[in-house]
């Protein structure tokens, strides 16, 4: 009977102690997977994170609003100055194809430009093979202006005339001694600048020296901070008018640069413009100036048969040999877009 006993209670005991390490077993197995316990003091700045968050949501709306405003107010700003300057889509339209115009232009006189600046180079090549004197320096010959005055029995006051020859890149001053009827050659000064390429100035995009005959007047006296002293020869004129050749007014002036009207030494210009002040101030209404691509003698315009600027060019040398043969001023007139010529009674 009591052996009975101590068995069940040895059975109640072992039963007891399986449950009590199963149990145990069981809490150890289930706190691998149970998740991290939250601190109160997490718990306290999680509202804040997300409050933080929502802030920045609410700031970038904030942004995207602004920035919509803006390019509203851009847009109405845009279009009340379109209305205000009265701006339509004919008007762009016409606005662009002017500009694709003026850039085809363009284009086109670069290219021509280029290839007249290789005649230019080549014909320099020429005149220095054959005619070294004319780049020797600013003047032919080695005299003082009153010395080359004298030799030709003018003073100053007397009239004067003016040539210039691109290429060569020489201008000319002729002179009238008192009481003769002829001009007589004073005196060879040397542009100290390129004048431009071949071809007279038919807009305001080409960069040359212009050629035809103009005339320099008591208003084509000026005074200038750029070039000190300078000499407005009348461009555009009446021809120019005509054929809608209308540039920028071109001058003989001090400074050498490049493709901007005649350029000589200040000491050259200096020269140059008191003969002709004198000259007006002595009662010269006009001097007469005449500009040539080259000196257009037949030898030289035999190497430009088939350029666009030939028919031009002979036109000019029509004048050129006259002057030579009187050597007295022209009377320059206009027929069917060319110049035409006689010789004037009086300078």
């Amino acid at each position: 009977m009591k052996s009975t006993v101590w068995i069940a209670i040895a059975v109640v005991i072992v039963a007891v102690s399986v449950w009590i390490a199963v149990r145990f077993v069981d809490a150890q197995r289930l706190s691998w997977f149970t998740p991290e316990v939250v601190s109160d003091e997490t718990l306290q700045t999680t509202p804040v994170i997300v409050r933080s968050s929502q802030e920045e949501n609410s700031t970038q709306r904030g942004r995207s609003t602004e920035e919509n405003n803006r390019s509203l107010l851009l847009a109405v700003e845009r279009a009340a100055r379109m209305h205000d300057s009265n701006h339509s889509l004919a008007t762009s339209r016409r606005q662009i194809t002017e500009h694709r115009t003026i850039t085809t232009k363009r284009n086109d006189l670069q290219e021509d430009n280029h290839t007249h600046n290789e005649e230019n180079r080549t014909l320099r090549i020429r005149l220095l093979r054959r005619h070294p004197e004319y780049f020797i320096g600013a003047y032919a010959k080695n005299e003082t202006l009153q010395e080359a005055l004298d030799r030709v029995g003018a003073q100053r006051g007397d009239p004067i005339l003016i040539r210039v020859y691109k290429a060569e890149r020489q201008l000319e001053i002729w002179i009238r001694p008192d009481g003769e009827k002829q001009f007589e050659h004073l005196r060879d000064y040397r542009l100290c600048a390129d004048p431009g390429p071949l071809g007279p100035e038919i807009d305001q995009t080409d960069h040359r020296l212009t050629e035809g005959y103009y005339r320099i007047d008591l208003n084509g006296l000026y005074y200038d901070s750029r070039y000190d002293r300078a000499l407005l020869i009348g461009y555009p004129n009446v021809h120019d008018h005509q054929l809608s050749w209308v540039g920028y007014a071109q001058m003989i002036h001090s400074g050498c640069i490049d493709r901007d009207g005649a350029s000589l030494s200040r000491e050259a210009m200096g020269e140059v413009y008191d003969l002709s002040e004198a000259a007006i101030n002595a009662g010269e209404r006009s001097i007469p100036v005449y500009l040539y691509p080259f000196e257009p003698k037949a030898t030289m315009l035999t190497h430009y048969t088939n350029s666009r600027w030939y028919g031009f060019w002979e036109n000019l040398a029509q004048g050129y040999r006259l002057f030579n043969q009187e050597r007295r001023p022209l009377r320059v007139g206009l027929e069917d877009g060319n110049y035409t010529y006689s010789v004037a009674d009086q300078p």
